[in-house]
């Protein structure tokens, strides 16, 4: 881990620093003040070792130590006016059925011990201990000197593995924090910016987020590298475009190599805390918690206010820390279920008992006004929530020098292009989303910036805030740079790939380049001066800048994360043909002869196969489709006559295809897919290889991620 000292505003954090009271990270600051440290399990290296690891049970992610009993850990520290220390007790579900831990906090002062606080955690007897317990202890008679801070684990079946039980996040909070720097990131889901009276609409759904305004920069143009949360979310977390970060469909996890923004900040001294309710991004091994202490969804229902809740709470156990947070609210999702009286602030009103339907049951057009007035209702309710977090920054004298970022990870359509939600188009009623900064001291307030800026510039805009370095695979630079208008605007990539739909696209403030890959190939550039809807497109080699636009998206749209196999069996001939809305490139053949071919015609979407296996002697190509995730079918013939279904097989399991030509399946939706067949006397295998270097290539989906997924919905 690399040292907490950072150079903010002129200030120097660290761990170290004795110029004024500060809150102190016990995990953080364990290399120089932990002096023991032993668990069941473990010896003192061991346990050293496990310190800071993050731990999760239920929903809730915190930085931990292993506290199975019987534990004990000594920490030398100092400690600040009016200090307080919190920590959190826990035990994981595996074992919540055995018996309960006695959790205890002593401090020692000159040879004298005193016993602060103990807690039984019992999950078997007491459904409230079924997930992380918080427990606070008062410091402040020991102030200003230097003490020994003992946590201890006690239990009627001591010994056993050291995952039975563990100590969270724990933390001293210091009253005095003045100088400490804050940075909070507010992101709200599926909230398109023309629903927004900042943006021009007529309806007031946001008042305080207008209010809030007055002390920020308003940016007119925001966009989104996608239009679903998974890969906005991953492109601003890291700065990068989709395909180099490779989180672009549901079973595909943020990469753990890369740098995030909360790791940048905690390696910087920075208290990362963040609380989410979005399944794609909370979920399990989807890894979008790297980097931070404390990650969680607040208790059901998952409403704003519980969210703001559990922020509030967040800051005020790392009080005298810098500390960076992320908040990430989902009341403007579908399906649009605001709380009173926010579901009746829009008409026309529901009828009585009766909430928004889910997509699949909207009567078109029937419902648009009653679903759209739900929608807004939603977004009133959340910019209430928001005002009430910003009421509590305030309250606790924080507002003032904290870097405030609002934003959305993408909009929703309500047919503006005959569809409805989001994630299978790029139009800007899903990639336009609204962006507004309040610097520190409230710098530059009042402004507004009309050209076009990206969610990839949020990274580098907070790292530049605070005096830190930006990664150098960052595509993003400092919002800042927008402010004057003089710098060259850059073309904003967009890619999508959500179930079966697969578009990308590119865009500046004037012209909109889209190419949707699901419904014919659609391919048209629009003049966004003349046609800001997106009404009249016309084709991209129509003009100069259709095709310049044209070229920036293919050049760095996803290339795949992974080649599709073929291999054919026995001592019959084959004319096979693999086709694509996008393109392919053959990355390899093995085994042909020289009047065999696999070809790449029809202007890239077709491959077409001519191959004479023999016994012993198979035929085998391999070719890569893209952009990512585009569907791909096979058909052909064998020996002259049309190949059967049963000739066909998919994956290591060897399943049969149902009907030609065969659609390739969804790697959320088939086990084996990454594992060669069993080879056939005769027939056509199939099978996919991970693409050497691509991000986020998988092997087979975890099992676990699927059911996940299926529950959320997003798989059938």
């Amino acid at each position: 881990m690399r040292p907490a000292i950072v150079c903010v505003a002129g200030a120097i954090v660290s761990a170290a620093c004795a110029d004024r009271p500060q809150g102190i990270d016990l995990l953080r600051s364990a290399g120089s003040q932990l002096a023991e440290a032993r668990a069941s399990g473990q010896d003192a290296t061991a346990a050293r070792a496990g310190v800071g690891r993050p731990r999760r049970i239920r929903n809730v992610v915190r930085a931990s130590l292993s506290a199975s009993p019987p534990s004990h850990y000594r920490f030398v520290t100092d400690v600040p006016s009016r200090g307080r220390l919190v920590v959190a007790a826990g035990i994981p579900g595996r074992h919540q059925e055995t018996s309960a831990v006695e959790f205890l906090v002593r401090v020692r002062e000159r040879g004298r011990e005193r016993t602060l606080l103990s807690q039984l955690v019992d999950p078997l007897n007491h459904p409230a201990h079924r997930q992380w317990v918080t427990l606070e202890a008062d410091l402040s008679s020991y102030a200003g000197r230097g003490v020994e801070i003992v946590l201890e684990t006690r239990g009627f079946e001591e010994g056993g593995p050291p995952d039975r039980a563990f100590w969270g996040t724990p933390t001293i909070t210091a009253a005095d924090d003045a100088s400490r720097p804050l940075v909070v990131v507010y992101l709200v889901d599926t909230l398109r910016a023309d629903h927004l009276p900042l943006y021009g609409y007529t309806r007031d759904t946001a008042p305080e987020l207008s209010r809030f305004a007055k002390d920020a920069v308003v940016f007119d143009q925001a966009i989104a590298s996608s239009s679903w949360t998974k890969p906005s979310v991953a492109s601003l977390f890291t700065s990068l475009l989709p395909r180099d970060h490779g989180c672009v469909q549901f079973y595909t996890p943020l990469d753990p190599v890369l740098e995030t923004l909360a790791e940048t900040m905690r390696d910087h001294g920075y208290a990362t805390g963040a609380v989410v309710v979005n399944q794609l991004v909370l979920a399990k091994n989807m890894h979008f918690d790297q980097g931070f202490s404390y990650f969680a969804a607040p208790r059901a229902p998952q409403r704003a206010a519980e969210v703001v809740d559990a922020a509030l709470d967040f800051l005020d156990a790392r009080r005298g820390q810098p500390t960076f947070l992320f908040l990430h609210t989902m009341d403007a999702h579908t399906p649009y279920q605001p709380p009173p009286p926010f579901d009746r602030q829009f008409g026309p009103h529901p009828e009585p008992g009766r909430a928004a339907a889910e997509p699949s049951d909207y009567r078109v057009p029937n419902d648009l006004d009653r679903i759209v007035g739900q929608y807004d209702g939603a977004v009133a309710y959340g910019d209430q929530q928001f005002g009430r977090l910003l009421h509590g920054l305030r309250e606790r004298g924080l507002y003032e020098r904290a870097l405030v970022v609002f934003l959305s990870d993408h909009g929703e359509e309500f047919l503006d292009h005959g569809g409805w939600v989001h994630g299978h188009t790029l139009y800007d009623e899903l990639v336009r989303v609204p962006l507004v900064v309040k610097y520190p001291e409230r710098r530059d307030a009042g402004r507004r910036v009309g050209g076009q800026v990206q969610l990839l510039d949020v990274l580098p805009t907070i790292l530049k805030s605070q005096g830190l370095e930006l990664p150098g695979v960052a595509v993003g630079r400092a919002l800042e740079e927008s402010f004057s208008g003089s710098v060259r605007e850059r073309v904003a990539v967009l890619e999508t790939k959500y179930r079966d739909h697969v578009a990308y696209g590119a865009r500046t403030s004037r012209a909109k380049y889209v190419r949707q890959l699901d419904s014919g190939g659609a391919e048209l550039v629009f003049d966004l001066s003349r046609d800001p809807q997106e009404k009249s497109g016309d084709h991209p080699e129509s003009s100069t800048r259709g095709r310049a636009l044209k070229r920036a998206a293919e050049v760095a749209v996803s290339r795949g994360a992974f080649r599709h196999r073929v291999r054919v069996d026995g001592d019959v001939s084959y004319e096979l043909r693999l086709r694509t809305t996008g393109r392919f490139e053959v990355l390899e053949r093995v085994g042909l002869g020289p009047t065999e071919r696999a070809d790449v015609v029809e202007g890239g979407h077709v491959l077409a196969l001519s191959l004479r296996p023999h016994p012993g002697r198979p035929r085998e190509v391999e070719a890569l489709a893209w952009p990512h995730g585009v569907a791909v079918w096979i058909d052909g013939r064998r020996d002259g006559r049309r190949l059967r279904p049963g000739e066909v097989r998919v994956a290591e399991s060897g399943v049969a295809a149902r009907t030609m030509p065969f659609l390739f399946p969804e790697v959320e939706n088939l086990d084996g897919l990454f594992a060669r067949p069993r080879p056939l006397a005769r027939g056509v295998s199939l099978w996919l290889v991970p693409n050497p270097g691509r991000r986020g290539g998988p092997r087979d989906v975890d099992r676990q991620v699927r059911e996940d997924l299926k529950a959320l919905g997003y798989l059938p």
